[in-house]
């Protein structure tokens, strides 16, 4: 049964994971804002996202925090007093609602049931695992087809429709896109077209080799005529650095010396982004720029890529020139078929069986 909304609802948003992973769930929020322009939206996500926190469209607050059950890599210490902690600040929030958004992989259990003794009555979430009463309103299973669409089932069981595409949750604020410009100028970048390398691990913390990086660089500076502009944390500036001398062509490097909402605005403004991380690739998605996934052996679920013109190519192999080609020809309607070596699944997945319990 959907609840019925006075209009002014406070509303906390579970998205525990990375840049990635909470663009993928903006859409749902967005149409949550849509329905009720006067609520109070509440986020809380990782650290990194956090960061990203001025450019998410409908987001009123950020709670940055890193918990025990998103802990991946199993690295942070025993210590209950942080959960408990973070319990009484949901509290202090007085919030009517919790909603719960999961990947394929995460149980929505455990943020439900720091919501449950936080006091938030009402609480959504899909699950696979008998929740017992941690979620009032229940999505059975697992859900299918891309986590946009994942997420946005969820919320549609609350009466918030969306669509789903990424484009447009991302909004650079005037300072932040003012700070990026004066950036660039400052490096002669201004009016010239650019492409973004962000170098470095993956997804999952593996490094892709900067030769694959490097070939790359040569055909987007020879080929295309655009600037390569590295990107980067400050911890991955050795690596740009790395991927530069390879290439031997004029570069830019920038890792960092950006904050993350200033990497978004030199993103916005790339005529391609390339990245072996699928969250610069993600904020490329939702300006509308073309982006290209470097990748080994393995690649990502289909259902994590982004949603409009996104390629792939592997690291071992030399068919950037191809590629690129596909993926810079294209419009946004459609996808020249080397493009279509890692395109995305298309939306429109079944809706997973909701039960009030």
């Amino acid at each position: 049964m959907t609840p019925t909304w006075r209009g002014d609802d406070r509303f906390l948003v579970f998205r525990m994971d990375n840049i990635a992973q909470t663009i993928m769930a903006m859409p749902a929020i967005r149409a949550m804002r849509t329905t009720l322009p006067e609520s109070r939206i509440t986020l809380m996500t990782s650290q990194g996202a956090a960061d990203l926190g001025p450019c998410l469209y409908g987001v009123s607050d950020i709670v940055p925090f890193t918990s025990a059950w998103s802990d991946a890599r199993k690295e942070m210490p025993f210590d209950p007093d942080r959960e408990k902690a973070m319990i009484e600040e949901i509290k202090d929030g007085k919030f009517d609602a919790a909603i719960v958004l999961t990947n394929q992989a995460q149980s929505p259990l455990p943020a439900a049931y720091a919501a449950y003794m936080a006091g938030i009555r009402l609480r959504l979430g899909r699950s696979a695992e008998v929740p017992g009463s941690l979620l009032t309103t229940r999505l059975r299973g697992f859900g299918q087809g891309h986590e946009v669409e994942r997420c946005l089932e969820v919320v549609a069981a609350w009466g918030f429709a969306g669509t789903g595409s990424t484009r447009g949750v991302l909004q650079t604020p005037e300072k932040v896109a003012a700070s990026a410009a004066k950036l660039l100028e400052n490096h002669e970048v201004a009016g010239r077209p650019y492409a973004v390398i962000h170098a470095g691990a993956d997804s999952r913390g593996k490094e892709v080799g900067p030769d694959a990086f490097a070939r790359v660089m040569v055909e987007l500076s020879t080929r295309f005529g655009f600037l390569p502009v590295l990107t980067g944390l400050p911890h991955e500036r050795l690596a740009a650095e790395w991927v530069a001398g390879e290439a031997g062509t004029p570069a830019l490097v920038l890792a960092g010396e950006t904050s993350i909402p200033e990497l978004a605005a030199v993103v916005e403004g790339a005529r391609v982004v390339v990245s072996a991380n699928l969250s610069p690739l993600h904020v490329a998605s939702a300006f509308g720029v073309p982006s290209l996934l470097v990748h080994d052996e393995s690649k990502p679920p289909a259902s994590w890529l982004p949603l409009g013109r996104t390629a792939c190519i592997d690291s071992s192999k030399g068919d950037a020139a191809e590629v690129l080609i596909a993926l810079l020809e294209a419009d946004e309607g459609s996808m020249a078929s080397a493009a279509q070596t890692c395109a995305p699944v298309g939306s429109g997945a079944g809706a997973g069986e909701m039960a009030a319990i």
